[in-house]
């Protein structure tokens, strides 16, 4: 059995078998038989994890029991070779003290705040006392563990106008709402605007491109009408002024209200001359 402590039915037991069976064939995933494997799977582009760890999915093993029911660290795993699954890898451990544990907690919290990168917020540390885990998660990680990632305040509602201010403000109240007593909200709100504008950036990259590629088929239908029809260059300022020409047919055999209906409601009412980027950020 391979088991990660958390819940059975979610969504991580798909993407960690997915993982597993990454470059193995057959149904065997290289786990030895009648063993139970603890484990950690760490993936820092899944949404659906705190932590932003940089690079490929991994799974941490951190304990073991064999079929007899002896108890086994990562370590000592790996020395028995038991495990021959290419995507796996050993996690350090090492015997501490209470008061270690606290200052490793608060050692991992602070480099995340010195930082000021939320990709440095590291979840805790999986506690193995008398053969019982213990999951035991840093503050910080805590605190942000309440907040969604800084993408979904960007995602456009069909009901809500969306802009990059509005997202951010609800992205600001949440924090303030959550965290309210939390004594790193104001590090964590600048942790994860730093986030949001990050990830604004590389939508505005993607809207650039979208923008770019609206004008030139623009550009393009409107020189294949004008060889159709001879319109008149002054009277179209707008896409909404193109409506009496939608029953018009194109080479390619599509009526022009096709080709540009979709993006009618949208921009139809905004000068060609003033579309830019920000129209397709949301």
């Amino acid at each position: 059995m391979i088991t990660t402590l958390g819940s059975p039915n979610s969504l991580q037991v798909e993407m960690v078998t997915k993982l597993l069976r990454k470059g193995v064939e057959g149904d065997d995933l290289g786990f030895p038989t009648g063993w139970t494997i603890f484990g950690e799977f760490v993936d820092g582009t899944n949404d659906q994890k705190v932590e932003r760890i940089p690079g490929p999915a991994k799974f941490y093993v951190t304990y073991g029991y064999n079929h007899k029911g002896q108890g086994f660290f990562p370590e000592e795993i790996r020395e028995q070779g038991v495990i021959t699954n290419p995507n796996v890898v050993y996690a350090e451990g090492e015997v501490l003290s209470s008061e270690q544990i606290n200052k490793e907690l608060e050692d991992m919290d602070k480099v995340a705040l010195d930082s000021g990168n939320v990709a440095d917020v590291k979840e805790g540390m999986v506690l193995w006392q008398d053969g019982i885990p213990y999951k035991l998660k840093s503050k910080l990680y805590m605190g942000i563990s309440n907040i969604q990632r800084p993408k979904s305040f960007l995602k456009p509602s069909k009901k809500k106008k969306l802009t990059k201010e509005i997202a951010l403000k609800n992205l600001h109240d949440t924090i303030d709402a959550k965290l309210s007593r939390h004594e790193h909200k104001e590090k964590i709100k600048i942790m994860l605007t730093k986030e949001f504008n990050e990830e604004l950036s590389l939508m505005k990259v993607e809207a650039e491109k979208k923008a770019k590629a609206f004008i030139e088929m623009v550009t393009a239908t409107l020189k294949e009408l004008n060889d159709l029809i001879s319109l008149d260059p002054e009277s179209i300022n707008k896409l909404n002024d193109l409506k009496r020409y939608s029953g018009t047919k194109l080479g390619s055999g599509e009526t022009l209200g096709r080709k540009i209906g979709k993006h009618m409601k949208k921009l139809g009412e905004i000068p060609l001359d003033k579309i830019s980027y920000e129209n397709f950020l949301f």
